[in-house]
């Protein structure tokens, strides 16, 4: 699915991969991924790590709006980038 989506271009290449992670995060109850490891173990995520702070959000809010937030932005500077 990821490279199909991938050949159909830059931002549903980026919005396809966003989903299954959205999807892994969800199905592992908020465990899944290397940016939970941080959270995982306990340990507050560094100031200049936002893969880590949005996993941290997640995790403790029990809810995956930080994540589709975050995802937003990707395409949005696709489109820019494409268009100009």
């Amino acid at each position: 699915m990821l490279e199909r989506e991938l050949r159909a271009g830059p931002a549903a290449g980026v919005r396809a991969f966003l989903d299954l992670w959205r999807r892994t995060v969800i199905g592992s109850d908020y465990a899944a991924g290397c940016p939970v490891l941080a959270v995982a173990v306990e340990e507050p995520p560094g100031e200049g790590d936002p893969e880590a702070i949005t996993a941290a959000m997640c995790r403790a809010e029990r809810d995956i709006r930080p994540l589709d937030d975050v995802a937003a932005q990707p395409e949005t500077l696709i489109g820019a980038a494409v268009t100009t």
